[in-house]
């Protein structure tokens, strides 16, 4: 097992199945160079490696997309992956025609179809086999490290949160893999989608958290899900031998719970003409006789047969290229379904905001009022927002008490305006303050799916 990180190199072999007991480990800090260098570097940190070699690169870019279900029908494992190299080639930055693609099928849900992808460019894993075979040492795979061994602690969730993307798993439910780094412009938002549906049958789901990030106040206080955050990833700890050992009995004793890019197949040797020539040349100086016009009729079939060939690799080329084409029309037509439901997602999105609205506005203007201030009342006005109206003493925590609310109920999309006060003169004489002011319930927006899309 080989683990490649931006900054740090780790190597542990493990002996047979089912134990899979660490024979070996090393880390040290990584050198210059790509994929190949570093296998190098981890191959030469100790004695003789096994015959096989995992090699788990947190440069390769995995995702989960959600496609129509019908866009892959019918194609073959290679034709699949091929596809979706085109489809994803604008968020992976991989080009499709050097990509090697694995994929694995998550979930159908109507018309709609989930699939886990990693990609990387095909030169990448040629060099790095070539490393390990300089060492006799066969390439068993290439994967990103998320979600190979998740936290084995006793929570229903797990979040990762990794250099390049983040993955989220709960219990047998599909799995979300986000290629953004922790902080993006899409990364937060998803991350709430996914927590928020944890919690739909009412009560809230314990989350273990963890990775190179920290979880950020939006996703603390989502009231569907409770976050424990556990620091740093298993691979970065003290435990990270163990990890890779669970990473290998993850990935070569059963179905791998994560895409990976197996090894490139050998090219298969063509024969030429030519061969006959030689061959036919060698025989004749060593003294066997041979009948000319045989040979010569034998090297014109198989110039025929080579010609049929090319005809057959021609016929494939177009083939290919037709096939390319009906994926980029499928890409057209999901491109055009996904724009007729984007209304549909807007409404889903401000109808949950305003479900949890109410009673985060309530729970925020007792939990932050002043004990010199009471509430009277809460009305909507012709705007459209809330007057909130009330009585104090002092005007400077009044001013704190709205100061305060702003910040509490960003999160559920409450504006809430500066207060108003105007002083009064009670019966016995004593001053007081009647103060006002406005909170607008604003737009949530549909969530941020821009990084799942596989098309700008």
């Amino acid at each position: 097992m080989i683990h490649v990180g931006a900054g740090q190199v780790a190597r542990v072999d493990v002996g047979d199945a089912p134990e899979r007991a660490v024979v070996f480990s090393a880390a040290q800090p990584r050198g210059a160079g790509g994929l190949d260098a570093a296998v190098r570097d981890a191959l030469a940190a100790g004695g003789a490696p096994a015959s096989r070699a995992w090699i788990l690169d947190e440069a390769t870019w995995t995702q989960t997309v959600d496609l129509p279900s019908a866009a892959l029908e019918g194609l073959g494992a290679a034709d699949a992956e091929r596809a979706l190299a085109y489809e994803l080639e604008p968020v992976s930055g991989v080009p499709a025609l050097e990509a090697a693609v694995a994929s694995k099928a998550l979930e159908t849900r109507g018309a709609r179809a989930r699939f886990w992808v990693s990609s990387l460019r095909a030169s990448t894993r040629q060099d790095a086999q070539s490393a390990l075979a300089a060492r006799g040492v066969a390439l068993a795979g290439i994967a990103s490290p998320a979600g190979v061994a998740p936290g084995g602690g006793d929570a229903a969730a797990q979040v990762e949160v990794w250099e390049r993307c983040t993955f989220a798993a709960a219990g047998g439910a599909r799995p979300v893999v986000i290629a953004a780094k922790a902080g993006g412009r899409s990364w937060e938002p998803r991350l709430l989608e996914w927590l928020g549906a944890l919690g739909a049958a009412g009560s809230p789901v314990d989350v273990e958290w963890r990775g190179r990030a920290r979880p950020t106040p939006a996703l603390l206080a989502i009231a569907s899900a409770r976050l424990d955050d556990r620091g740093a990833l298993a691979a970065d700890g003290e435990g990270a031998a163990e990890w890779l050992r669970a990473c290998a009995r993850a990935l070569a004793d059963g179905d791998p719970p994560a895409p990976v890019v197996r090894a490139a197949p050998r090219p298969a040797r063509r024969l030429r003409p030519l061969w006959l020539g030689v061959a036919a040349a060698v025989l004749a100086g060593a003294g066997v006789a041979y009948d000319a016009v045989v040979v010569e009729g034998r090297a014109r079939e198989l110039e025929k047969r080579a010609t049929a060939a090319d005809r057959v690799r021609e016929r494939l080329a177009g083939e290919t290229k037709s096939r390319a084409e009906l994926v980029r029309k499928l890409g057209e037509v999901r491109r055009a379904s996904e724009a007729k439901e984007a209304p549909v997602r807007r409404v889903e999105a401000e109808w949950a905001a305003a479900r949890e609205r109410p009673a985060a506005l309530l729970k925020a203007l007792v939990d932050k009022r002043p004990p010199s201030a009471l509430l009277a009342s809460i009305k909507p006005d012709p705007s459209g927002a809330l007057e909130v109206r009330g009585i104090g003493v002092e005007r400077a925590a009044v001013d704190e008490y709205v100061a305060e609310l702003g910040p509490a109920l960003r999160a559920a999309h409450w504006r809430v305006g500066p207060a108003s006060a105007t002083e009064r003169l009670a019966d016995s004489g004593r001053r007081f303050l009647e103060f006002a002011f406005a909170a607008a319930p604003e737009a949530a927006g549909p969530p941020d799916d821009a990084a799942s899309r596989t098309r700008p």
